[in-house]
């Protein structure tokens, strides 16, 4: 007799998982166990990019006050820029 199912399908998958996570042969063949399937890389893209704006901050101000050199100020601000827009958008399409 199977066992019932759960309403929602990450429950579904975590009970395999559960069942099978020692049970070398059940993954091979394409199935994915379900704490690898749900990796995001959100939030590394999100502390990358605040800290490359401290970075750009303190590094590009040095910089800026040293050398007066402008072009490696603007490059590490729009470096950071597009970064923290990268990090944004991955954020806001997470579950398409």
């Amino acid at each position: 007799m199977e066992k019932p199912k759960h309403p929602s399908e990450d429950l579904n998958e975590l009970e395999e998982w559960t069942e099978n996570q020692y049970n070398p042969g059940h993954y091979i063949g394409g199935k994915v166990p379900h704490h690898m399937k749900k990796i995001n890389k959100i939030y590394f893209i999100f502390l990358l990019g605040i800290l490359s704006l401290l970075g750009g901050i303190v590094i590009g101000g040095y910089l800026y006050k040293t050398f007066e050199n402008e072009i490696i100020s603007g490059l590490a601000t729009i470096l950071t820029i597009v970064t923290c827009m990268r990090g944004y958008t991955c954020y806001k399409h997470r579950n398409e």
